[in-house]
C-alpha cells in the first residue's frame, strides 16, 4: 500500500497525503479500541473471534498511516526547495541543508518526545493499577486523530506546486516498483523522458530545445542524472533493507533479559527507558554535525556506532553491562534518521520524492519483518546470543554498501 500512497502524495499533493494519514490513525485506533472492548470470543476459533477481526483491520490501516509520515517529510523537503530554488551558490546550498536537515531533526524529537511521555503515562498508570483497559485512551486517541485530520485537511499549506507534480501511472504506484528501486532499473522505458517533459516542456506543447536531434547532449544528461538517481537508490534500499534486517535483533533484546538475567518485564522497560536519553542527545548532536558534515558523513558515524554497539550486543549473554553498553551505543545512532532523510531529498528529483521515500519505507518494513522471523526464531530454541551474532555481519555489510551512494 505503501508505493500506492507515496506515489498519490506527489501527484494530489502534501496536504492529501497527510490528511490521509491521519484519518488512517483514526481508523486504526478506532479499531483497536472495539478490539479491547469486546468480550474474548469463542476458544480454538479465532476468527469467530470479533476482537482479533478488529485487531487485524487496524493492522490494515496501520501500513495506510505511513502516508503522514511520507507526505510530511516530503512537504519538508517542498518548503526548503522552493525557497531556495533560484539560488545555486555552494553557501546557499550548505545553508539549505543545514535549515533543511534541522527540520527533519526536530521532526524526530518531538516524535521521540511525544512517545516517551505517552510511554510514561501509560506506563504509570500499569504500575499503579489506575489502568484496567486501554478502551478509554483508544478511543480519546482516536477522536483526537479525526479532529487533527480534519484541521489539517483546512489549515496545512500545501507545499508541493502543481507544475512539479507528475501524471498519475499505475507502474509508480503498484507494489512491483519497490522491487524496481531496490534492482536500479526503470520500470517504463520511457519514465526519465517523461520526467525530462514534465519539467522542461512549455504551455505551448513546444518541442524543447534537449529533444531536437541537432542537440541531443541536454537530453543524454538528463538520462545520465536519471541513472545516477537509480543507482544511489538501489544503494541506499540495499543498506536499508540489510541493516534492518540487523537491526531487527533488538526486538529480541527485553526478552534476553527476561530469559538470561531473570528481570521482570517493567524492570526492562525502565532500563531502556534510562537509555532513551542517549537517543534524544545524538538527534540533538545532528543540529551540529549534519549541516557541517552533510547526510553520508552523519550516517557513517552513525553506523559506526551501530557496528560496535552489536559487538557488545554479541557479547551480552555474558555480563548485564555489555547488554547495557551496546544497547546505549546503539541508540546513540538515531542522530542517522535526520540524515537519512535529508539524504533523499539530496538524491530523488521534486516530483517523486513522495515516491522514494514510500518505497524505502516499504523496504524497510520488510527488512524488519524478515528480520523478526529469523531472530525469533532462533532465540526461541534457546540460542539467545545468536541473533546478535548473525546481526554483526549484516550491519557491517549495510554500511559497506551504504559508501556506494554518491549523491
Amino acid at each position: 500500500m505503501l508505493p500506492f500512497l507515496g506515489h498519490a502524495t506527489d501527484v494530489f499533493g502534501r496536504r492529501w497525503g497527510i490528511f490521509m494519514g491521519t484519518l488512517s490513525i483514526a481508523v486504526q485506533i478506532l479499531f483497536y479500541a472495539i478490539a479491547s472492548a469486546l468480550p474474548n470470543g469463542i476458544r480454538g476459533n479465532p476468527w469467530g473471534n470479533a476482537a482479533f477481526l478488529c485487531i487485524l483491520f487496524g493492522a490494515v490501516f496501520q501500513s495506510a498511516t505511513r502516508a503522514f509520515e511520507t507526505a510530511l517529510h516530503a512537504s519538508i523537503a517542498d518548503l526548503f526547495e522552493n525557497h531556495d530554488s533560484k539560488l545555486t551558490s555552494k553557501s546557499t546550498s550548505r545553508m539549505k541543508t543545514k535549515a533543511s536537515g534541522n527540520a527533519f531533526a526536530m521532526m524526530q524529537i518531538s516524535g521521540f518526545v511525544a512517545h516517551g511521555i505517552a510511554l510514561v503515562i501509560l506506563t504509570g498508570l500499569v504500575l499503579t493499577k489506575n489502568l484496567e483497559s486501554y478502551t478509554v485512551p483508544f478511543f480519546a486517541l482516536a477522536c483526537a486523530s479525526v479532529g487533527s485530520s480534519v484541521y489539517i485537511n483546512r489549515q496545512f499549506p500545501e507545499t508541493l506546486e502543481q507544475t512539479n507534480r507528475p501524471n498519475w501511472c499505475w507502474k509508480t504506484a503498484s507494489p512491483w516498483s519497490t522491487f524496481h528501486v531496490l534492482s536500479g532499473s526503470t520500470h517504463s522505458s520511457s519514465e526519465a523522458r517523461t520526467s525530462f517533459n514534465r519539467v522542461y516542456v512549455s504551455v505551448d506543447d513546444e518541442e524543447p530545445d534537449g529533444l531536437n536531434e541537432n542537440e541531443p547532449n541536454v537530453t543524454e544528461a538528463e538520462y545520465a542524472k536519471e541513472a545516477k538517481v537509480k543507482q544511489n537508490m538501489k544503494w541506499l534500499s540495499l543498506s536499508l533493507l540489510i541493516g534492518m534486517m540487523g537491526l531487527s535483533s533488538l526486538t529480541v533484546l527485553q526478552a534476553l533479559m527476561i530469559a538470561r538475567y531473570h528481570w521482570s518485564q517493567t524492570q526492562a522497560t525502565i532500563v531502556f527507558g534510562y537509555l532513551s536519553p542517549f537517543g534524544m542527545i545524538s538527534l540533538m548532536s545532528s543540529f551540529v554535525i549534519l549541516p557541517r558534515y552533510g547526510a553520508l558523513v552523519t550516517m557513517g558515524l552513525a553506523m559506526l556506532l551501530v557496528n560496535t554497539g552489536m559487538i557488545f550486543l554479541c557479547f551480552a549473554t555474558q555480563a548485564q553491562w555489555l547488554m547495557v553498553t551496546g544497547t546505549a551505543l546503539i541508540l546513540s545512532s538515531f542522530g542517522a534518521v535526520p540524515a537519512y532523510f535529508q539524504l533523499i531529498t539530496e538524491i530523488a528529483p521534486k516530483g517523486r520524492i513522495g515516491q522514494y521515500m514510500a518505497a524505502l519505507g516499504s523496504i524497510s518494513l520488510a527488512g524488519i519483518a524478515i528480520g523478526n522471523i529469523i531472530h525469533s526464531t532462533i532465540f526461541k530454541y534457546g540460542f539467545y546470543a545468536v541473533p546478535f551474532a548473525i546481526s554483526l555481519p549484516l550491519v557491517i555489510c549495510s554500511t559497506i554498501v551504504g559508501c556506494k551512494i554518491h549523491p
